[in-house]
């Protein structure tokens, strides 16, 4: 994959980012509340019901049903960290919490499909509702292989597909269960009336090691998770519309995450602002009246909710940025193109590492090219935006979500009319190496547009002349009233936004966000091959405050990546140092540190670096003798010192 990363700086999203950076964190939530708030314990009015967790003693619990008894409230959410795949879609069928007692407590609705590459930057509600007051000291995550669509990056932006298998290198068919062993000085307590938090990750570029010759991916699931996460990530509720309050600016979702079309997993109250933007039926609305347009629709349609969750001591509120409602999300009657326009010749997009979800909510990732007609009748709205938008605002490098009529001709190829249907035009992200900056524009050497590379674009058509059209050397960012500080010549920096209408360029890009790399988190990822490395740590100790590095039979993968740079950790002089990062807030807040087990599937979560090490260092030095297979940490890199300061990190044992 070294040869994939080296020539390709992921950035994809779909949504507007609520904290922008590589936080890695896939969350746990329980939270009590009162009006306003985003669950009420034991409330089955507004607020969260009392829906969610079926108990049983171990085994693969159940679907989730009224708690009864002590229980306390609990929202669960799920999210990834970043690996180097363009799909990896697989199916979600159980995630179980474990008492101290030995009980098991079900808390998915419903098995669900998942492409876990959509929540790098995104944090999905799973469920939200009552649980069994007890102490939670492990969770179960079971996935199901058998249907499994996993695909990489060539390092051209073509995609390859993977077929996941064992540690042994024998086919995954069937069902993968990983477990999660808590910090035992930090376990879930769920107390009738009071809230708590646990967050998972579920680390794609710790849990799988990619042969793209071979085709394969190594699959061994690795959690982590901690009570005190850091809240970095955008939250979206997805669900059933079970009534609005104008009186009260918020509305009611029966949870329904992912596909899931008609079990519910308790409800959620989103609060809304005079500043939430709407999508509704194909129009856009801001404040009051998107509420208003909110409260029209009929009960039971689907909506998403994008926003933040913060937590008050015991209360917790969520609250909604952006609404995506009825016929913007999902139309029963259309097919939907999610993926990026890589060329347009008059009124036809061509449409790259698209995602084809068909009326019933199915999806799957397509392989080659998807062809979208667009027209003057074509309903078209902007994330976030109001204002009148037409098919002229589609261009090259925008990532869109296109709803119409799919065909799928002999030869597999797949065309959309979408000449009666509606386009949306979402948030995109760019990266690039900074070569100029003047008053409200910073002009790029661009490196990638929504994930790909300049290489994989046609920017023809989109200048108001063939000689104004977008060239990747010199690509043109309005930046408006956004700050500069920070940017410099000939460092990378970060942008999201929206690519100028076609025909429209220079500039070529309408920025939103706008940062530089010096304080955003770089990530950290090495890899031994399936034998692993006996000598990855050097003079490692149980009182080691730091892991010095060995890169003595190192495999393909190993490098810090910073935005779109790329640091080949073989070139340095030596390799660095890792160094555990200061905790924010609270004691080990935001903070991270797991020793996963191949052989296992299993997890050791902590939430200090020092009982990290220690166990670190017992487990190297056990009976089993186990190798260092992978590791991937989220942090900072002082390229002076030559040490990376991590505030997530997990490293992958074979046994």
């Amino acid at each position: 994959m070294l040869t994939s990363l080296l020539r390709r700086a992921r950035g994809r999203l779909r949504v507007r980012p609520f904290i922008v950076g590589c936080c890695i964190a896939l969350g746990l939530a329980a939270c009590g509340g009162g009006n306003g708030s985003l669950m009420s314990s034991g409330s089955m009015g507004r607020g969260v019901t009392g829906t969610t967790g079926s108990t049983t003693p171990g085994g693969m619990g159940g679907t989730p049903m009224a708690c009864s008894g002590s229980c306390g409230g609990s929202v669960l959410t799920i999210t990834d960290a970043a690996g180097d795949f363009l799909s990896y879609i697989v199916t979600l069928t159980s995630l179980q919490l474990q008492t101290a007692g030995g009980a098991s407590v079900e808390t998915l609705p419903a098995a669900t499909k998942v492409d876990f590459t959509k929540l790098v930057n995104l944090t999905e509600v799973l469920s939200a509702g009552q649980i069994p007051a007890a102490d939670y000291v492990s969770a179960k995550l079971t996935l199901d292989f058998a249907n499994a669509q996993i695909t990489a990056d060539d390092g051209t932006g073509k995609p390859v597909t993977l077929a996941p298998v064992d540690a042994n290198g024998a086919a995954i068919t069937g069902t993968v269960t990983v477990s999660v062993q808590l910090d035992n000085t930090n376990q879930l307590i769920i107390t009738p009336g009071n809230t708590g938090r646990l967050a998972f990750d579920f680390n794609l570029a710790a849990s799988n090691m990619v042969s793209l010759t071979a085709k394969t991916v190594q699959v061994a699931p690795t959690l982590t998770a901690t009570v005190v996460p850091s809240d970095t990530k955008q939250i979206r509720v997805r669900g059933a519309l079970v009534n609005v309050n104008a009186m009260q600016n918020d509305f009611v979702l029966a949870v329904q995450p992912f596909a899931v079309q008609s079990a519910s997993a308790g409800q959620v109250t989103a609060q809304v602002t005079a500043t939430t933007t709407y999508q509704v039926n194909g129009t856009a609305y801001v404040g009051a009246a998107g509420l208003t347009a909110l409260a029209a629709l009929a009960a039971n349609t689907k909506v998403a909710a994008f926003g933040s969750l913060q937590k008050q001591g015991t209360q917790a509120t969520f609250t909604a940025m952006s609404v995506i409602a009825g016929t913007s999300l999902q139309n029963p009657a259309m097919d939907r193109i999610s993926g990026t326009v890589i060329a347009r010749s008059q009124n036809t997009l061509t449409v790259r590492h698209a995602t084809w979800t068909k009326p019933d909510e199915d999806f799957d990732f397509e392989m080659a090219d998807i062809t979208v007609n667009v027209g003057a009748n074509t309903v078209v709205t902007e994330e976030g935006q109001m204002g009148t938008f037409t098919a002229a605002n589609i261009s090259v490098g925008q990532h869109i979500d296109a709803f119409g009529m799919a065909t799928q001709a002999a030869n597999g190829t797949i065309s959309v009319d979408a000449t009666a249907g509606e386009v949306r035009l979402d948030i995109t992200p760019l990266l690039g190496t900074v070569t100029a900056m003047g008053t409200g524009s910073v002009t790029l050497k661009l490196q990638s547009l929504d994930g790909l590379p300049t290489t994989a674009f046609n920017f023809a058509g989109t200048g108001t002349s063939a000689a104004m059209d977008a060239t990747p050397t010199a690509y043109v960012v309005n930046t408006g009233m956004l700050a500069q500080a920070g940017l410099t010549t000939n460092a990378p920096a970060r942008a999201f936004g929206f690519v100028t209408s076609f025909g429209m360029a220079p500039p070529d890009f309408a920025a939103e966000t706008l940062e530089n790399f010096a304080a955003v988190p770089s990530d950290l990822i090495i890899d031994w091959g399936r034998a692993g490395s006996a000598t990855a740590f050097t003079g490692l100790t149980a009182t080691s405050t730091s892991l010095q590095l060995s890169l003595t039979n190192v495999g393909n993968l190993h490098v810090i990546k910073l935005g779109p740079e790329l640091i080949d950790l073989t070139k340095l002089a030596m390799p660095p140092s890792i160094v555990a990062g200061a905790a924010n807030g609270q004691t080990g807040m935001g903070q991270i540190f797991a020793i996963g087990h191949a052989g296992k599937l299993k997890t050791d979560n902590f939430n200090t670096f020092g009982t990290f090490v220690t166990q670190l260092a017992a487990d190297l030095a056990g009976a089993r003798m186990p190798t260092v297979v992978a590791i991937a940490a989220t942090g900072q890199y002082d390229a002076g010192k030559n040490v990376f300061t991590a505030q997530r990190l997990v490293v992958l044992l074979s046994n």
